[in-house]
């Protein structure tokens, strides 16, 4: 190959894949023969199902892929495939599991296969077990390729044998490829005499490019030894075997084997000295190494063969070197003591023994072998491993008990810790989790064993009770230096023990290894006495973290941290009870550092009780979220992806923070972003044009969030198919005023979250024709959850999905969740607007549907195409949803504004779920509505104005947001050409719109003490622009901190205009001809009508009459004064229409 050859080549693969890390290698024989080598780094896949990204630095690209379950894929697009193309190598390791009991059994496979994951299979990989203990003993398994040309989707799709869950772990995978002047040598095999054993070579086939190096292992049958090599005439050529050798002409290789003695094999019982029956093999051949088998033995436990009958050994296999007969003794019980089996204790359902290997899902460790269930009580003094299978019974830990955990993992029995037992993990990776509840009765070790720089953290998601002793340590592994951090972030009131950090390890002396225990939620050290020495220190990270009382004992250089400003009703250091008043690093240096402060107060009212707004103008069921109040203030202070003073640095710090901005532009992430716990996020903060987020999807990973004017916008640049933004599975979160486009898969999806709100957004424009691997499918979003409410909300430009409701495929408990769906404006859907809702409890109240130049005509009065799942083997069959739909305007369709039921959900059905009997329809039709929340509902036409208004990242509205609500209100489409084929608003790429817009950028304003609030405005306000405390503290504001104060109201005048305040909220607009609003005095309302003498009731929930009111005019102004808050009816006893208020 020539340099302009090989220069040309790697441009095309960069031009394919840029993101892949593709080494090409060009391997030169003496003949000048070419080989070429094409990487791919397993964790730069294109998409995926279920593996995860692991990271170990030791591995090439510093990553791998695991939890390569059955069925689990990774796919790279576009490789390009020639006749040329030989083999695949395959970097893999795997532990032994229960169907791979032992090293160099099997595994599973890897198939590779084109363009699905079901397409045609091109190779396949076996792996084996590498390892008793460990999934990183690596090892090159090749793969030959059937011959495939052209371009196609490579998949590599993992089989388990049957007993294993996983495949094993991947590093990278090469494809080897024969140059086209390669010279391609044959090679033959044989051996001598026959049936006197075989051969197994390295690499598949008997054609092989010069140069190319190949081992041959002879194999003997039973009764036969290898002799020598010899070539096709009989010539010797090595007596070496295995035979390494590099082909560079045609060869023959013979083995030949002779025939070799067969002695007898003997197994005894060790305990009784008789033999024991049924073990095979009983005869081996001499110069052959030969497995032993493993027995088993009623009530025992298998230990090891010995060639002794009174001292126990492990021996595995006979070795090559053994002659004569062979007498083996088994050795019984888990040390070989010949003890049986531990059966369980009275009051124990189960014993964990280990008998196998040390996972916790794995039942032939168990006594019985059967997996534990909800409620069984299991008793555990050895080692016990977590996995990623969730542990459901109760472990009781005594005597060596100890859980070692091997990734973040989950136990929803309780786990109980008596005296001297220990949780640990020993890992090269930034630390792991535990989410359990736990109990903590003598003396719990929790010990990080890690070789990671900078800190090491152990999480503990709790929540803890008992009255023992937690002792973190960390060990460290003996060359870098690192933090060991315990994180506590359940409600650990029930505790109360002692933390004991007055330990340190000493295996590794001289090198200094600090553990630090920080608590960053409520009640995270319960009641617990928190005892510091030895230069280690803990860290407050939380307002309530500490509880009402808060005992601590410091001694030495020890101290405690505090990152924000923490409430407690009593402070005891070194046994010194301190007053009422705020005690921090200035008035007390010896006890405490950071920039926060501790408040004792007689006030005090405990826990986390949710009573302050996220921010003003926060509504619905995520209202309360208080994300990173009175925490640390990070910065971002540059546009780079990773980093120093990055956004992503900023979201990866841990304990309670509000992330602001000294920069406004574009950041053009390199992987996804995920945003985690306790956290909020002020774009409103960024000078000048804002923030968007650019090139890849943004995940919310976390709970406790709150995400306020940001831009989604990811592009297909990447080739990533993906939501722009979206999380599931989680609570307690906010997004507010947030711009969110151009996603490959539906544009912002969030389901199956609680205490959920996503209100005044803009979600627009998904891209139709990209990247995603079904085609066309530039959807708005799946919307669900268990209290969720969507409101106020801006859907413009998709074909579809707008949204949709649902919730996880896997769901088992029908109409469980509450989905609030109130005041969105929904633009130009294509063909099909919104859709799904079964086994959900719905409201759809007051949005505001408008067809535009691409919606179908079929789905014009759209409002829901609701149905009932029709899978006979799933628990949700056939239960439809229970919603209550009302008040939504159908732009265009009078009779389906008047009447949404008859003509915006009747006349909608899919042809799958015909027929719908009345029955069923009076089924899924609820009167009365679920419960909204605590919400400001306007009318849907009021709705249309506010959304198109102040919708979105408005405090600066770039082209596309400008676009979208301009197309909304002129219903045209800007975009006519979406650069792949779609018309009529919908857009392919983002450069068919113009790209991602410019943003204006401003200096940020001076902020001496770094405290989130510019130097100017804390002037202004009295506070010291010099003490960076002062944030945290509450001197402007009985609800909010000064900081969220600043915050706030950089945005006041758009939450001012967006709601108002009036006492009375119009709830539904049921027909144009009879419907009630606020007046602009507080405490009345008018109700229109087209009677100008009538009887109104005015009802209750509960179904009473409160109030009758005499009309006599179109218009009566209506007194609602004497109403208490609640949801109420007004009647019509004229015509029987009626129309709701909620008073509040």
């Amino acid at each position: 190959m020539s340099i302009l050859e090989q220069k040309n080549n790697q441009n095309q693969i960069k031009m394919k894949k840029q993101l892949l890390m593709c080494l090409l290698l060009t391997i030169f024989s003496v003949k000048g023969f070419t080989q070429s080598i094409h990487r791919f780094e397993a964790e730069n896949y294109d998409s995926f199902n279920g593996v995860s990204i692991e990271t170990n630095a030791a591995l090439s690209g510093g990553k791998n892929i695991g939890s390569a379950k059955n069925g689990y894929w990774i796919k790279f697009n576009g490789i390009q495939f020639t006749e040329l193309d030989t083999r695949f190598d395959v970097a893999a390791a795997s532990r032994t599991q229960t169907g791979s009991p032992t090293v160099g059994s099997l595994a599973g496979t890897i198939e590779f296969r084109i363009d699905a994951v079901a397409g045609t299979l091109i190779g396949t990989a076996n792996i084996n077990a590498t390892s008793t203990a460990n999934w990183t003993t690596y090892q090159v398994v090749s793969a030959a390729i059937t011959q495939t040309t052209g371009t196609h989707d490579l998949y590599l799709v993992f089989k388990p044998v049957a007993g294993n869950t996983y495949v094993g772990n991947v590093d990278y995978f090469e494809k080897i490829t024969n140059t086209a002047n390669a010279t391609i040598y044959n090679l033959a095999t044989n051996v001598s005499p026959a049936s006197s054993g075989n051969i197994t070579s390295s690499l598949a086939g008997n054609q092989f490019v010069g140069g190319t190096q190949i081992t041959l292992t002879a194999n003997p049958n039973f009764g036969y030894k290898f002799s020598r090599w010899v070539d096709g005439n009989g010539n010797p050529v090595s007596t070496t075997n295995p035979a390494v050798f590099t082909i560079t002409s045609n060869l023959t290789y013979v083995a030949e084997f002779v025939a070799a003695n067969t002695p007898a094999i003997s197994y005894i019982n060790s305990i009784d000295g008789l033999g024991i029956a049924g073990l095979t093999p009983t005869v081996y051949t001499e110069g052959t190494a030969v497995t032993l088998p493993i027995p088993t033995l009623t009530n025992y436990v298998f230990y090891g063969w010995s060639t002794s009958d009174t001292v126990p050994n492990t021996i595995k296999k006979i070795e090559t070197t053994a002659i004569g007969n062979q007498v083996f003794y088994a050795f019984l019980g888990t040390v070989g003591n010949n003890q049986p089996i531990e059966s369980p204790a009275p009051g124990f359902d189960s014993v964990f023994l280990a008998l196998e290997n040390k996972s916790w899902d794995n039942p032939n460790n168990f006594n019985p072998a059967t997996l534990p269930i909800a409620g069984n009580i299991v008793s555990c003094k050895v080692e016990i491993e977590t996995t990623a299978n969730v542990f459901a019974g109760d472990l009781i830990f005594s005597g060596a008990g100890t859980l070692r955990l091997r990734g973040s993992h989950k136990a929803t029995g309780i786990l109980m810790f008596k005296e001297d037992t220990r949780i640990y993990y020993f890992t090269s990776g930034a630390g792991m989790t535990l989410d359990a509840p736990i109990i903590v009765s003598g003396n719990l070790k929790c010990e990080m064993i890690s070789s990671i720089a900078d800190k090491t953290v152990m999480t503990l998601n709790g929540p803890i009770s008992g009255s023992g002793k937690i002792t973190p340590l960390n060990i460290g592994q003996g060359s870098i230096v690192n933090t060991g951090v315990l994180l506590l972030k359940g409600d650990n009131s029930e505790f109360t023990g002692t933390w004991d950090l007055a330990q340190k390890s000493t295996k590794f002396l001289g090198v200094d290894y600090p553990t630090v225990i920080e608590g960053n939620v409520a009640n995270a050290f319960g009641s617990g006495t928190i005892n510091v020495d030895q230069g280690n220190s803990v860290v407050f990270s939380h307002e309530r973290a500490a509880g009402a009382e808060l005992k601590l004992n410091l001694a030495g250089n020890s101290k405690a941290v505090l990152n924000i400003v923490m409430n407690v009703q009593k402070l005891t250091i070194n046994g010194v009870v301190f007053g009422i008043g705020t005690y921090n690093k200035t008035t007390h240096p010896e006890f405490f550092d950071g920039n926060g402060s501790i408040e004792v107060k007689a006030d005090y009212n405990g826990g986390s009780g949710a009573v302050v707004p996220a921010f003003p103008g926060a509504e619905g069921h995520g209202k309360y979220v208080t994300g990173g109040r009175g925490g640390k203030l990070i910065y971002v202070t540059n546009l780079n992806d990773s980093g120093v003073g990055s956004l992503r640095d900023a979201i990866n710090q841990t304990g309670p923070r509000i992330v602001a901005f000294k920069v406004s532009g574009t950041i053009i992430l390199q992987s996804e972003l995920g945003i985690t716990d306790n956290i909020t996020i002020a774009g409103q903060s960024a000078p000048g044009g804002g923030i968007t987020l650019r090139g890849y999807n943004v995940k919310v990973r976390g709970n406790n969030v709150i995400i306020r004017y940001l831009r989604f916008r990811m592009g297909d640049e990447n080739g990533v198919e993906d939501d722009a933004l979206g999380g599931r599975f989680l609570k307690d979160i906010i997004i507010d005023h947030c711009s969110v486009s151009w996603s490959t898969d539906e544009c912002a999806s969030f389901y199956e979250n609680k205490n959920f709100t996503m209100q005044w957004c803009i979600i627009s424009e998904s891209l139709t024709n990209s990247v995603h691997f079904k085609g066309s499918h530039g959807y708005g979003g799946i919307w669900g959850g268990l209290k969720a409410s969507f409101h106020h909300n801006l859907l413009a430009h998709h074909s579809s999905r707008n949204p949709r409701l649902g919730e996880y495929g896997g769901r088992t408990i029908p109409l469980e969740g509450l989905l609030d769906i109130r005041n969105n404006v929904i633009y130009n859907w294509g063909y099909n607007s919104c859709y799904g809702g079964d086994a959900m409890n719905v409201n759809m109240v007051n949005n505001f549907w408008k067809p535009g130049p691409g919606t179908s005509n079929s789905t014009k009065e759209r409002i829901l195409s609701t149905g009932r799942n029709l899978d006979s083997t799933s628990p949700m069959f056939g239960i439809w949803g229970k919603l209550f739909i009302d008040g939504n305007y159908v732009n265009g369709s009078t009779r389906a504004t008047q009447d949404n039921w008859t003509y915006g959900v009747y006349n909608q059905f899919h042809g799958s779920q015909l027929p719908v009997s009345e029955a069923d329809k009076a089924a899924m039709k609820l009167n009365a509505p679920h419960n909204p929340g605590e919400i400001t509902t306007h009318s849907a036409t009021n709705a249309y104005d506010l959304v198109l208004e102040n919708a979105g990242a408005s405090l600066y509205r770039d082209a596309v947001d400008k676009r979208a609500v301009d197309d909304t209100r002129s219903g045209t489409a800007t975009i006519m050409n979406g650069g792949n084929g779609s018309t009529n608003g919908y857009i392919d790429t983002p450069s068919a719109a113009g790209g991602w817009p410019d943003l204006p950028s401003e200096a940020a304003p001076d902020d001496t003490d770094g405290d989130g609030m510019p130097n100017a405005w804390e002037t202004e306000k009295g506070l010291n622009p010099n003490n960076p405390i002062d944030g945290n503290l509450k001197t402007l504001d009985a609800l909010y901190t000064n900081v969220e104060v600043y915050l706030n109201n950089i945005v006041k005048n758009i939450t001012d205009n967006q709601n108002g305040t009036l006492a009375v909220t119009e709830f539904s607009n049921k027909s144009n001809l009879f419907y009630a609003y606020p007046t602009v005095g507080k405490n009345r309302i008018t109700l229109k009508s087209i009677e100008d003498n009538d009887m109104v009731s005015i009802i209750s929930a509960a179904g009473l009459v409160v109030k009758q009111v005499q009309v006599t005019s179109l218009e009566t102004d209506i007194t609602i004064s004497d109403l208490s808050d609640g949801i109420y009816v007004i009647k019509s006893q004229k015509t029987g229409m009626t129309t709701r208020i909620i008073v509040k």
